[in-house]
């Protein structure tokens, strides 16, 4: 199987592209694949705690999801800052990191996947 780095950049809830991207490494994990996460710029709030939105998919339980099947997840921490984003508020099995965290991801991957 495939060894791949899915990096979400978009908000949650604003179009589907955070959804898609979330879908798509839950989907690769069931069957098998090695998945990697690096949520940057809006897709930091992909891993929000306490998201509750109405009549759609929430993504902090695809994030959930993803580490149970045992997919990494990463916020890069310069996003989650500028944010005004603490490690409280995110979800407690996602990891902070630096760009030199996605370099890693992306040189040991199969492929590289951007939503």
């Amino acid at each position: 199987m495939t060894r791949t780095t899915v990096i979400v950049k978009s908000e949650p809830y604003s179009d589907e592209s955070a959804f898609t991207g979330l879908k798509f490494a839950r989907t690769a994990l069931n069957e098998g694949h090695s998945i990697e996460v690096f949520l940057v710029q809006g897709g930091v709030f992909c891993a929000l705690y306490g998201q509750n939105p109405d009549q759609m998919t929430n993504h902090y339980e695809l994030i959930s999801d993803i580490i149970e099947l045992g997919g990494r997840v990463v916020c890069c921490g310069t996003c989650t800052k500028s944010r005004g984003i603490g490690k409280d508020l995110l979800h407690p099995n996602v990891e902070i990191g630096t760009m030199s965290i996605l370099i890693g991801m992306v040189s040991t991957s199969d492929q590289v996947i951007t939503f």
